[in-house]
């Protein structure tokens, strides 16, 4: 998630300089699987509405959180600022 919004913030004049992303799994007990992914991203810069929003769309659709499974629940919050 990072990565790519690290590309496009570049592309729109935006510095992440300094994100971090903190990730939780839950675990189901019957069957023992993943249930749920909680992810936090936390940005130490506060840039336009409209640019968060375009950030996190990014985020949300990265291609390795749209290649886990759809059963798994994906919580992800973020902290701009």
């Amino acid at each position: 998630m990072l990565t790519v919004m690290g590309i496009k913030a570049r592309d729109m004049a935006v510095d992440l300089t300094g994100a971090i992303a903190s990730i939780e799994k839950v675990m189901a007990s019957a069957p023992r699987r993943i249930s749920e992914i909680k992810v936090v991203v936390d940005i130490p810069v506060k840039p336009s509405d409209k640019d968060q929003k375009i950030l996190e769309h990014t985020a949300r659709t990265c291609p390795v959180l749209m290649s886990i499974h759809p059963e798994i629940k994906k919580d992800i919050t973020f902290h701009w600022g």
